[in-house]
């Protein structure tokens, strides 16, 4: 079976260690993280290169694909912030290749996520402005893009 999993929430909520430890409490499942912020630091050299967002997003949309048709049984998890609906359906639709399809969300309060975020390292820090606007434009997750989904997963920060 070839499984997407797309991780919603803001920086700081959990995304990234949810999926270390999901590869480290499967390791017989063959296991591939798409990370944007590692594609940003691997075509710029830094976490925060934002100068070329529309390299970043296709190869994100990109190696999610690649190893779902180069390997007949996998799970790939989509590591990036997915704050609207647009963007939780979106990567369904975009990736045809998956025979199942997994939403985690993580309900994390904001105040909970500016703290986790500056305990990050340096180089992983978020700003308190991009923050802030990150939380302006994160959406609940709706109906529509839950039923695009073959499993939801809500996990609650608290």
């Amino acid at each position: 079976m070839k499984t997407l999993i797309l991780l919603s929430a803001l920086p700081g909520a959990g995304k990234s260690t949810w999926a270390k430890n999901y590869m480290e409490k499967n390791p017989n499942e063959l296991v591939f993280i798409v990370s944007s912020d590692e594609i940003r630091k691997e075509i710029g050299g830094s976490y925060q290169y934002f100068k070329e967002e529309q390299k970043v997003w296709q190869l994100f949309l990109d190696r999610a694909n690649t190893y779902a048709k180069e390997n007949e049984n996998v799970t790939v998890i989509m590591d990036s912030t997915n704050l609207t609906n647009f963007y939780r359906k979106k990567y369904v639709e975009s990736t045809p290749y998956f025979d199942k399809h997994v939403l985690v969300y993580f309900n994390c309060p904001y105040e909970l996520a500016l703290i986790r975020n500056k305990l990050r390292d340096e180089d992983k820090i978020v700003p308190d402005f991009a923050m802030e606007k990150l939380n302006n434009e994160l959406e609940p997750v709706s109906e529509d893009a839950i039923n695009v989904y073959d499993e939801y997963i809500c996990c609650n920060i608290a």
